[in-house]
């Protein structure tokens, strides 16, 4: 004898400041799971199962939020030693908030930077109208003070 499967009805309601994609969720025997991290403050899940119903309520923190640690097996020594600053920066300016990078913007060394590509990163040096930002991917040269004519 062959079970049937039971449909259920899912909706979301989200309370979000930056919802960086949808969450996948999967049923798991009578369990919702939700198998992709979404950079939300609250998601919230009614499922409905013959006039009943239930909510999940996920709050997820900054460190579910991380994505995963790139392997430094195949680095070079440059490259593992410019991870180990980044790394190191990241701890240090951890209570600091990052500036956006803009290139009309004016940078200090050793201010924190959010970069729409490469993501967050230290000054590390100033030349002129460039600067050099220290980023996971490795060390970048950005250019500053562009006046717009």
């Amino acid at each position: 004898m062959q079970k049937k499967k039971k449909k259920i009805a899912v909706t979301k309601t989200k309370s979000v400041k930056k919802a960086v994609s949808k969450p996948i969720i999967k049923k798991a025997g009578k369990k919702l799971v939700v198998t992709k991290t979404v950079q939300l403050e609250k998601v919230t899940l009614q499922v409905s199962e013959k006039q009943k119903k239930k909510t999940l309520v996920q709050e997820t923190s900054a460190t579910a939020l991380e994505k995963p640690r790139p392997d430094t097996k195949n680095f070079s020594e440059e490259q593992l030693d410019n991870y180990k600053k980044w790394l190191k920066f990241q701890k240090q300016f951890a209570d600091k908030a990052p500036e956006n990078y803009i290139m009309s913007g004016n940078f200090d060394v050793k201010t924190p930077l959010q970069h729409k590509i490469h993501g967050w990163g230290v000054v590390v040096q100033r030349r002129d109208n460039y600067i050099d930002v220290l980023f996971e991917v490795g060390l970048k040269t950005l250019i500053v003070n562009y006046k717009n004519t």
